[in-house]
């Protein structure tokens, strides 16, 4: 009928249930990859060297590479067998592996703790001179925030910068160089000297 809406479609019976399945995966599609991307961004400067803003782009390119290397075969498949069938089985699949993804994020297990845990006593900073600014002329000395691991001993076993800038670049290999001579008192973990990372704000002289 003219007057008629095209929302009366949500009223079928066969219309319906299909909309709503669509619907909601594409939102737990949306809301896993943004979360997934947002936590890899943020502990970006644990795991690798690679800049944030790169990793950002290469993860929607993995999301986007199942879609380049399977859709022939999905194609395919849902002309040897039955559409709802094959709808079935990848929809069940699907809320089997968004299951999962939920119990990752609950049990954190998306995070690195488990071989650098967060110290119940965080390490203090015993002997770290500031180093010389690599431009004399300027008049603010920046401050550069360092990712650094503290181990059992106190010295800085690795040291990254946990924010990059261009324009501070040549301050920050300089405060990359003296952050690894730093020492400290290690963090603790249960009574026990551990291997922690923290971030660690290097100023210049």
């Amino acid at each position: 009928m003219a007057g008629e809406s095209q929302f009366r479609l949500l009223r079928e019976r066969r219309f319906l249930p299909f909309f709503g399945t669509q619907a909601l995966g594409a939102f737990n599609d949306n809301v896993y990859k943004n979360a997934l991307v947002i936590i890899a961004t943020y502990h970006a400067a644990e795991f690798t060297s690679i800049k944030p803003a790169l990793l950002t782009n290469l993860a929607g390119a993995l999301f986007i590479l199942p879609f380049v290397l399977f859709a022939g075969l999905a194609g395919q498949l849902s002309d040897k067998f039955d559409k709802v069938l094959v709808l079935r089985v990848v929809k069940a699949c699907e809320v089997g592996i968004m299951m999962l993804a939920g119990i990752g994020f609950e049990e954190r297990n998306f995070q690195a703790d488990h071989l650098h845990p967060s110290a119940a006593v965080q390490p203090q900073l015993l002997e770290g001179p500031a180093p010389a600014s690599p431009d004399p002329g300027l008049a603010i000395r920046p401050t550069v925030t360092c990712r650094i691991l503290v181990d059992e001993a106190g010295t800085v076993r690795e040291a990254r910068i946990f924010r990059s800038r261009l324009d501070l670049a040549r301050f920050e290999d300089v405060a990359i160089d003296a952050v690894k001579k730093y020492r400290f008192t290690p963090g603790k973990k249960a009574g026990n000297p551990a291997a922690v990372w923290i971030n660690w704000p290097v100023s210049f002289k």
